[in-house]
Parts: structure tokens; C-alpha cells; sequence
């Protein structure tokens, strides 16, 4: 197992309308209020997978209407199936490992049976 020859990372990022950082001032020992826009956004999330050599696959999950989450596990499958075939594709990516982090999504016991399957039902 090396991290630099034969890992591939999944992971994703969500981002709003709202995403703004605001700065704010208090005098010593008060605190700190900051108000932001409460406009309604649908929020986007961006999927990517990398391995050291190349960015195998990315993609976009948008929200609809006015959910406030963006990605849910059946978009990650997807995501994860698509990245499983084109990894497929490259002869030197046969026993690549598949590293993603324990966000609730990543959790769910199909995205193991996915990846175990390798993208296959």
C-alpha cells in the first residue's frame, strides 16, 4: 500500500450563494455578531476522484428546488460507479485502492458493496 502509486481519492464539496466570509469587530470582551444574507440557494456540490498521475473523474450534484443538502449517498454512488468504470478502462489502475473520508454519505453499507463489486450491481 503506497499512497503515491496506487490510491485513488474520492471526495466532494459543496458551496452555496451565501458562501461569503464576513468579518466582524467587537470591543474586547464583548462578542462578535455577524449577520449574512439568508437568500435561498440551491447548493451545488462538486465531486472529484485523483490518483498521484491523474484526475480520473468529476462531477456536479445540484439540489432541487429548495433542499438544503446537496449530495446524498445514492448521487455518491453513482459517482463512485462512474469512477470504478473509468478506472476500468486503465489496465495500471487494477488494484488501486479507493481512500474516502467517514462524511454520512461515504457510510452507508452499498457504497461498500459498490466499491467491493467494482461498480457492478
Amino acid at each position: 500500500m503506497n499512497f503515491l502509486t496506487n490510491f485513488v481519492f474520492l471526495d466532494e464539496s459543496a458551496f452555496d450563494i451565501n458562501m461569503k466570509h464576513l468579518r466582524a469587530w467587537s470591543k474586547k470582551g464583548t462578542r462578535t455578531i455577524v449577520t449574512r444574507p439568508t437568500t435561498r440557494a440551491n447548493t451545488t456540490s462538486i465531486l472529484g476522484s485523483v490518483s498521484v498521475a491523474d484526475l480520473i473523474t468529476v462531477g456536479k450534484t445540484k439540489a432541487d428546488g429548495h433542499i438544503s443538502s446537496g449530495t446524498i449517498t445514492g448521487h455518491y454512488i453513482s459517482f463512485l460507479k462512474v469512477t470504478l468504470d473509468e478506472m476500468d478502462n486503465h489496465p495500471h489502475m487494477k488494484g488501486h485502492y479507493i481512500a474516502i473520508d467517514n462524511a454520512p454519505i461515504h457510510t452507508h453499507e452499498s457504497i461498500k458493496r459498490t466499491i467491493l463489486g467494482g461498480g457492478k450491481d
